[in-house]
């Protein structure tokens, strides 16, 4: 298995840029999935605990999309990762856990605001504390999921290079994430239902990032030929 990454070459306008003309070309089957996965995590008790395997699902169906496969639900819903399904989980909510206390904190913002202000700044630190570490623990993570999804690695394995390629990737995954974030705002600002909208680009996107870093180098299924070059336009950098 072939664990090379590039270094430096996230190209975060490329990645969204490339992630919207996928989606301008078949752009339902991700709105789907994508809003299927919202709700569930915004309006259903436990819905979180779908949220790895559609995220996961999204991936997938990119992935196959690059390469000229056939994809459509059905590989959103476990035909893309059959047999990994509980490493993507586990690697969900690891990635998940330092974002625990700050949504723990955040149900005690309307108490606090008749504390003493030693108290308020004192929670005021360790919000911020908790997000860095939340911020910079999503970073390490960023593509634990992708690598188990695409190279079929092991739990431990999937992260170690994770963590390698995301920080020699920083700068462009950071703008990337800058990005996202004010997609999101304005899709929240549009009724709250722009997101709706707003989060498929920005998954896709993120997947193409992925791309950028882990080009696709296995050969393409019998019969079908080799995505064209622009699929994996960005700015590529020395592989380690």
């Amino acid at each position: 298995m072939n664990t090379d990454y590039n270094r430096f070459s996230v190209n975060a306008i490329t990645a969204i840029g490339d992630g919207w003309k996928l989606l301008a070309s078949n752009y339902w089957p991700f709105f789907g999935v994508s809003s299927i996965l919202l709700i569930a995590v915004c309006c259903i008790p436990a819905g979180g605990l779908l949220a790895p395997f559609l995220t996961a699902g999204i991936y997938a169906m990119v992935f196959r999309a690059l390469r000229g496969e056939h994809y459509d639900l059905s590989t959103a819903f476990g035909d893309g990762f059959k047999g990994k399904s509980w490493r993507v989980f586990f690697a969900a909510v690891v990635a998940g856990l330092p974002w625990a206390p700050i949504t723990v904190m955040a149900q005690f913002i309307d108490r606090i605001e008749n504390a003493p202000q030693e108290t308020i700044n004192m929670f005021l630190i360790a919000a911020l504390v908790f997000f860095a570490i939340a911020i910079v623990w999503s970073l390490t993570c960023v593509f634990w999921i992708p690598l188990i999804i695409d190279k079929n690695l092991s739990f431990g394995e999937a992260f170690g290079l994770s963590a390698r390629a995301a920080w020699a990737n920083f700068p462009g995954l950071v703008l990337l994430y800058i990005i996202s974030g004010v997609l999101l705002a304005l899709g929240t600002l549009a009724v709250c239902l722009g997101v709706l909208f707003v989060y498929p680009i920005m998954m896709v996107a993120f997947a193409f990032a992925y791309r950028q870093v882990f080009p696709d180098t296995a050969p393409p299924a019998f019969g079908q030929a080799p995505p064209p070059p622009e699929a994996y336009q960005g700015v590529f950098g020395q592989r380690l």
